[in-house]
């Protein structure tokens, strides 16, 4: 099992705050919590990494020009 450096009750709160928005989905089983991202949590995070990338391939583009000035 991977380790995560942040306690427990914060890994839990942030897990709740993320299922509250969709993102992921929890399914619970005794005392434990399984998450799993949701089709809405998987749209948002294309849709942000394609954002991300657009803005990447500007502000490097827009240095370029800058370089060559």
């Amino acid at each position: 099992m991977d380790k995560v450096a942040v306690g427990q009750s914060t890994l839990s709160r942030h897990m709740k705050i993320l299922e509250e928005s969709g993102i992921v989905t929890a399914r619970k089983a005794g005392k434990w919590t399984y998450y799993s991202i949701s089709a809405e949590g998987s749209e948002k995070a294309v849709r942000l990494s394609k954002e991300l990338t657009k803005v990447a391939i500007v502000q490097g583009a827009d240095e370029n020009a800058k370089c060559r000035e």
